[in-house]
């Protein structure tokens, strides 16, 4: 009625929360609504607040240029930033902005955290096994028991009563990769959940573990093709690739307060890992799954060097990801044993109680 100019309304003051601008078409209609009011109706104010580094519906019919392109559909307005986040510690939430903002068409943000920096709170961890795809499922339960053992250690730091524990989410871009198909394990010193990315979405844990972070048809971007007809319905289909999985890894990979854990398949690591490696430079540590400090290729950043034999039988230094990376080097006359390492980097445990409710 109001589209047909039936209904004639007086200036009025809309509002359009984050989740009527972002998870499903009905709401796109509301919209459409408000925005044929605003042009009946030049004196009406609408009051929108969104975030548009973690709009991941397009699937459903969201469109990021209500946001993108504010004034485009609700004519001159004013902008305000909220640019302060109560989740991850300060390593994290640099990370993730500079990885969301390599889309130029992302709005252009400067995130500042309450929660200090924790260094090296970025891991990644490569799986390798005797057929082409990695258990996944069994590294995901160890690194839990690993997580479990470290935390009882230092429980003295953390737990302020015996009932206290540490929240671990598990994360995965699509379910068929859910580990815990047989139900969840119980431990003494954690709480774990498992969830999709999209899922996750206004969630937060102290740790998270994300799956398959590897290249792939159902990896990390996924690429699975939204159907074809959503293009044709869409105002303006984006442009810059995986546009869309970016964003999704983008709101996976700040769930986590204190640290995230990246599980990859050892031969065919996502993109998005050779690029937050590039991007946190020393927070960012390659490791085993019991927590040993793997030699980071200084080339390619997400293999680790190894001993190797030439055709000619000299030894030397190599990366496990030849062919894409052809770095070498000879063996060091000195050898120098692996470090065992903290399994959580250099992170100390901030108290539960320090938490803050999470506002962003």
């Amino acid at each position: 009625m109001i589209r047909a100019g039936k209904l004639q309304l007086p200036a009025v003051q809309a509002s359009v929360p984050e989740q009527k601008t972002q998870d499903s078409p009905e709401n796109w209609r509301e919209i459409g609504s408000q925005v044929t009011l605003k042009h009946q109706k030049p004196l009406s104010k609408i009051f929108a607040v969104g975030d548009d580094w973690q709009s991941i519906y397009r699937f459903a019919g969201s469109d990021i240029s209500i946001f993108t392109q504010f004034e485009a559909n609700f004519g001159a307005s004013w902008q305000g930033r909220l640019e302060t986040t109560y989740r991850c510690n300060q390593v994290i939430a640099d990370a993730a902005a500079d990885f969301i903002q390599r889309n130029p068409a992302q709005l252009r943000k400067a995130v500042r955290s309450v929660r200090p920096a924790i260094a090296r709170s970025i891991s990644a961890i490569p799986i390798t096994g005797e057929q082409s795809k990695p258990d996944l499922s069994q590294a995901s339960l160890r690194l839990l028991e690993r997580l479990d053992r470290f935390l009882g250690g230092i429980a003295d730091q953390w737990r302020t009563s015996s009932s206290t524990k540490l929240k671990v989410m598990v994360l995965w871009r699509y379910n068929l990769l859910d580990p815990f198909a047989g139900g969840l394990t119980l431990f003494e010193n954690i709480e774990v959940s498992g969830l999709s990315f999209h899922r996750a979405k206004g969630l937060e844990a102290d740790y998270t573990i994300l799956l398959d972070v590897s290249e792939g048809e159902y990896g990390v971007p996924g690429r699975i093709e939204d159907d074809e007809l959503l293009n044709l319905v869409m105002p303006q289909p984006e442009t810059f690739e995986y546009a869309e999985e970016r964003r999704l890894f983008y709101v996976a990979l700040t769930r986590a307060s204190r640290g995230v854990f990246l599980l990859m398949n050892g031969r065919q690591p996502s993109r998005y890992i050779h690029e937050l490696a590039k991007i946190a430079g020393s927070n960012f540590r390659l490791e085993t799954i019991d927590g040993e400090a793997l030699p980071q290729c200084p080339i390619c950043h997400v293999g680790h060097l190894v001993e190797r034999k030439s055709k000619t039988g000299d030894r030397f230094v190599g990366c496990t990801q030849y062919p894409d990376c052809s770095h070498k080097s000879r063996l060091p006359k000195e050898r120098q044993p692996i470090i065992k390492a903290n399994p959580l980097g250099s992170e100390t445990v901030l108290p539960v109680s320090n938490k803050r409710k999470l506002r962003k």
